[in-house]
């Protein structure tokens, strides 16, 4: 419950606009619960460790921003080597 303040805070500083801050965070939402689903599935069948939830909310929660700020990070680089938007998308 901590951490998604703390990760919204710095998201909302590294990209400036709260849709994009707010992204990642959705996205690790989904990924947390669609997680913890395949969890519940598995712990049905066979005995799970109390930490498995911690390490699946951490995880989903950690990829997802990381995934964030690479695409980010390759789409300002893209600009930055003078392609516009037009051409990253058609390809050209």
């Amino acid at each position: 419950m901590a951490a998604l303040p703390i990760a919204l805070l710095v998201l909302l500083i590294i990209f400036g606009t709260v849709i994009a801050a707010a992204l990642p965070i959705v996205l690790a939402i989904v990924a947390v619960l669609i997680a913890l689903a395949v969890l519940y599935g598995i712990a049905l069948h066979t005995s799970t460790s109390t930490f498995v939830t911690s390490i699946a909310t951490v995880m989903g929660l950690g990829l997802s921003i990381d995934y964030s700020l690479f695409m980010v990070r390759r789409y300002r680089d893209e600009l930055l080597a003078g392609r516009s938007v037009r051409e990253r998308w058609l390809g050209r």
